[in-house]
């Protein structure tokens, strides 16, 4: 899927429990939850290397377990991506623009299934670890850069950081799904939205 790669670690020769992560990430992001089975991913690594299903199992207690290990694997990845360009230099428009950038490499359906796996086939404690994750690795930087925008009116005061940070994502989320193929100008035009509103002449 556009915006999703496999992700072996650096070195050459990844760990045992590394290669089935990126490879159970490729095809969960591809396919979906339910459409993954244990053996179809033994299958696939064994395109890498020998492996056998207990060798999973030696990782992972089940495919819940590996399921939650590879979205919180994601957040963490998206996550310090997020907090390098928050850390940038530059104005806060620029950086907003690369956070917008950032968002848009995990495409509008992989974001939807993710969601609707988690809810339909984790338990109540997996779901709320991976929403914590998510609150702190990629939410709580956007927060950060947006709490830095002066309202310059007694309306925009009403818009908290929070706020405002639901609808970047909405607004990124929504437009890439229309102009997936230049995510600068999505970028730019989700900045603008929201800095300026579409009315400006800025």
């Amino acid at each position: 899927m556009e915006g999703v790669t496999v992700a072996h670690v650096e070195d050459e020769i990844p760990s045992t429990r590394s290669l089935i992560l990126s490879t159970a990430e490729q095809l969960f992001m591809q396919h979906g939850y339910a459409n993954v089975s244990m053996q179809r991913l033994v299958e696939k690594i064994q395109e890498w290397r020998p492996i056998t299903k207990p060798a999973v199992y030696y990782y992972f207690r089940d495919k819940a377990a590996l399921y939650e290990a590879v979205l919180t694997t994601v957040t963490e990845r998206f996550g310090r991506k997020l907090r390098a360009v928050v850390a940038e230099r530059g104005s806060l428009e620029e950086r907003l623009q690369h956070v917008a950038e950032v968002l848009q490499e995990i495409g509008p359906e992989a974001f939807t299934r993710m969601r609707f796996d988690i809810s339909e086939h984790l338990d109540a404690q997996a779901q709320h670890r991976l929403a914590e994750t998510y609150r702190m690795t990629i939410l709580t930087p956007i927060t950060d850069i947006l709490a830095e925008i002066e309202p310059n009116t007694a309306d925009a005061q009403e818009i908290k950081p929070q706020v405002a940070t639901a609808a970047l994502m909405g607004l990124t989320n929504g437009l890439m799904g229309y102009f997936k193929e230049d995510r600068q100008r999505v970028a730019r035009w989700v900045v603008k939205i929201l800095l300026y509103g579409v009315t400006s002449s800025k």
